[in-house]
């Protein structure tokens, strides 16, 4: 048989198990433990992670919704009370907001907490959420998407607690991170330059590579940059013509382009427009690129060459078309 007693030091994190046969000192923590979990979930259009935590190709009007819980894990925690926000676009607010599977109408929508004067984000806060008797609680935030263009939004479910006094405990706390990935829904496609460089008569009969300059939004030095946005996206064909032949404006110059999709097969500009590329649905549309064995090359045929500076028109263009 095993005799004992308690006792607890108020002032201390410290109880005290005195028995007929020795003494048990433990160390108790009133540090919360909060574990936060959400998903994010678009029940207008079905483009997700398998966790659920990233939704993409957003839209207007679409129909975006946050769920998640929040825990105290430790029975001894001083946490009383807290609040809970997420980052949203300003252009955005929530259509319901429901805590413990119950409408919540004191939500609030608050300048962002991390940048008070952004132009581009607010909050949704969820204030005096009650931990002093229940330590599990849940949340939904229903929120109708707005135009973002191409917004790539990461928002991290934080709360900030209290304890029994009022008094913000100095931690605050994260859960995991979600992505709204949204889409202007558009094709956008840029033309780049293509030079030549000077010529030689040593250059005539073979076909030369042109160059196109490396920038920042063309890395990649390709003919035509395709940034794909569509959300539905339908089989196209990409089309390039030569519209004006090489001239000085004085001189026109005896050649030809011609595009290849290999180092041995081509096609002449000259014959019209031609097909460079098509896609089936869902596919993206890709850039044209160039290089020593791809692209477009000049042929100069063997004739009289005239000093001069020579330049041609490129027309591109992107058409729908039947799978």
């Amino acid at each position: 048989m095993l005799n004992f007693s308690s006792t607890e030091n108020p002032n201390s994190n410290q109880l005290t198990i005195t028995t007929n046969k020795a003494r048990l000192t433990v160390t108790t923590s009133d540090t919360p433990k909060i574990t936060l979990i959400s998903t994010v979930t678009n029940n207008t259009f079905n483009d997700h992670n398998t966790a659920n935590t990233q939704v993409n190709r957003v839209i207007a009007d679409d129909q975006l919704v946050i769920k998640g819980t929040i825990t105290d894990e430790n029975s001894q925690s001083n946490l009383a009370a807290g609040r809970l926000y997420f980052r949203i676009p300003i252009n955005m607010a929530p259509s319901l907001v429901k805590f413990d599977d119950v409408e919540f109408d004191d939500y609030i929508v608050a300048p962002d907490l991390e940048d008070p004067n952004s132009l581009d984000y607010a909050a949704v806060l969820i204030p005096s959420i009650d931990f002093s008797k229940v330590k599990t609680h849940t949340f939904e935030i229903d929120l109708p998407a707005a135009d973002n263009a191409n917004l790539h939004l990461e928002t991290i479910p934080t709360f900030l607690g209290q304890d029994s006094t009022e008094t913000d405990l100095p931690e605050t706390y994260q859960g995991n991170p979600l992505y709204i990935n949204f889409t202007d829904n558009k094709i956008s496609a840029v033309a780049h330059d293509i030079d030549y460089g000077s010529v030689k008569y040593s250059d005539v009969g073979r076909p030369l590579t042109g160059v196109v300059e490396s920038t920042t939004d063309n890395p990649d030095q390709d003919l035509l940059t395709v940034s794909d946005n569509r959300r539905n996206r339908t089989a196209v064909q990409v089309y390039l013509t030569q519209t004006t032949g090489f001239t000085d404006g004085e001189h026109a110059l005896s050649s030809e382009l011609r595009f290849y999709q290999s180092s041995v097969n081509f096609e002449k500009l000259t014959a019209g427009s031609i097909l460079l590329s098509k896609t089936t649905n869902g596919m993206a549309i890709p850039s044209v690129s160039n290089n020593e064995v791809q692209g477009l090359k000049l042929y100069i045929y063997n004739s009289v060459l005239k000093t001069g500076q020579y330049k041609s028109k490129l027309d591109w263009s992107i058409v729908s078309a039947p799978e």
